[in-house]
């Protein structure tokens, strides 16, 4: 009998340390201890939660609590991302250089270049398709500019029609594994297999890449000006033939610069260019540009994924280098899609990361105006419901604080795609102009977003002229 009643008591000491510790939970933290206790809550998982707190609890988790200990975490309150204001071009962070280059253009033959780095925002040339339409119509201009040897989206790019030899070896940033020095101005660089064979002349195997212009643009139907951009060869130089459609030159790839160009057409008007190389030892070559003598290009640097930290890698002796080439009179830097976390309200870590990619860009293009573009609306599923990111804010800010602290104008494209919850618009209107993934633009949205940085250019292009006259 008296063993009977002792199976009982651990049963009776859990329930009563059961509800001990639920009692604590609701004890106000004043009372325990001076509030030295952590507070916990044993039965949060069956309590029902706000859609409120449903957010904060989502968004207060960070990726790596060291990082956030480094900054501490503004109220929610004092951030409006439609509030940051753009940065316009006006005084010593601007973009008048560009400016004072679009005024020369109109009475100078003479060429402006824009170097518009992304991630998969602009991949296929979304967005720079449509800016460089609007600009090239304005002020002139035939060709699609710097394109790579290969391109994981060829297929996708309406602006130029572009095939390439499978035996390429591609390199690319987005590798650990490659070396940042194989690497171009594009982010990738790209070698011919090593023949053996190319010592003999008669027998040499080309590794070839060829590009169409599209009969659907007046601007991008033809060019007159071909030049490529390649490394200096390891051993002996690689042997190239260029097809202009009709006849074809062979030459060899000279130079010991760290970025050589060799100008392989500069006088007839051309739809087709191709390009062969024979390599007997390693040799990059980065890519083609197609153009005309005078007008405005934009080259398109995509790479997916890249949070546009990635930059930091590359040379600035080989950005230099292909600045002596190009003469960019801007660059353009649109990040962000890959740096947003759901996890993270703390980007100082970015801010370091940015603040070094623009310092080595200064230095490699140090009479170049530098545009930061803030990142687009991004919508993430709350409660069941698709909003805008709630740390969209945080980040936006610190992109804000990157272009202040750097000197650099500064898009908030956020405000000017319309603000909250504008991708869900874009998704579900009638038209749609993004894709189901709540973070893309389609075509018809790059469309847009391209026409919307034209605009603001051209407004502050007319600011720039009522304050320092029009030539």
């Amino acid at each position: 009998m008296q063993q009977q009643e002792y199976s009982y008591q651990p049963l009776w000491i859990v329930l009563c340390t059961l509800l001990f510790l639920v009692a604590i939970a609701y004890i106000p933290k004043e009372f325990l201890l001076s509030n030295k206790l952590k507070s916990v809550d044993l039965i949060a998982d069956i309590r029902h939660v706000s859609s409120t707190a449903k957010v904060e609890i989502a968004t207060s988790r960070p990726l790596d609590t060291a990082v956030i200990a480094q900054l501490p975490i503004e109220d929610d309150s004092v951030i409006n991302p439609e509030l940051i204001p753009n940065l316009n071009g006006d005084s010593a962070c601007s973009m008048n250089i560009f400016y004072k280059s679009i005024q020369d253009i109109k009475h100078q033959k003479k060429k402006i270049r824009i170097a518009y780095f992304g991630d998969s925002v602009i991949e296929g040339d979304l967005i720079t398709e449509n800016l460089r339409r609007l600009l090239q119509n304005k002020y002139g201009g035939r060709g699609i500019g710097f394109v790579p040897i290969t391109s994981a989206v060829a297929s996708f790019r309406k602006t130029i029609a572009h095939k390439f030899d499978a035996k390429w070896t591609t390199f690319s940033l987005l590798n650990p594994k490659n070396k940042a020095s194989d690497c171009g101005i594009s982010g990738y660089g790209f070698f011919a297999p090593i023949d053996s064979a190319a010592i003999d002349s008669s027998k040499l195997d080309y590794t070839w890449a060829k590009y169409w212009g599209v009969k659907n643009s007046v601007r991008l139907h033809q060019f007159e000006t071909v030049k490529m951009y390649y490394a200096p060869s390891i051993g002996k130089p690689s042997t190239a033939i260029f097809y202009n459609g009709k006849t074809s030159t062979k030459f060899l790839l000279l130079g010991k610069n760290m970025v050589n160009e060799k100008i392989l057409s500069s006088t007839t008007l051309l739809n087709t260019a191709q390009i062969g190389v024979s390599s007997p030892s390693k040799q990059n070559i980065f890519g083609l540009s197609m153009e005309s003598d005078s007008g405005i290009f934009v080259d398109n640097f995509s790479l997916r994924g890249n949070s546009g930290m990635l930059l930091s890698r590359l040379n600035v002796e080989m950005i230099r280098s292909f600045n002596q080439y190009l003469h960019y009179d801007m660059i353009v830097l649109h990040y962000g899609l890959n740096v947003l976390s759901s996890d993270l309200k703390v980007f100082n870590w970015y801010e370091r990361g940015m603040n070094k990619v623009i310092q080595n860009l200064k230095i490699a293009c140090p009479n170049t105006a530098i545009l930061l573009v803030g990142i687009s609306d991004k919508s993430s599923k709350v409660d069941g419901a698709f909003v805008t990111e709630p740390n969209l804010k945080y980040l936006l800010e610190a992109q804000y604080r990157i272009a202040k602290k750097n000197n650099i104008a500064f898009f908030n494209l956020y405000r000017s795609m319309g603000g909250e919850n504008t991708m869900v618009k874009w998704v579900e209107a009638d038209t749609a102009l993004a894709n189901k993934d709540y973070t893309h633009f389609n075509y018809r949205g790059a469309e847009k977003i391209g026409h919307l940085i034209y605009d603001w250019m051209i407004e502050n292009l007319q600011h720039y002229e009522s304050k320092y006259g029009q030539n």
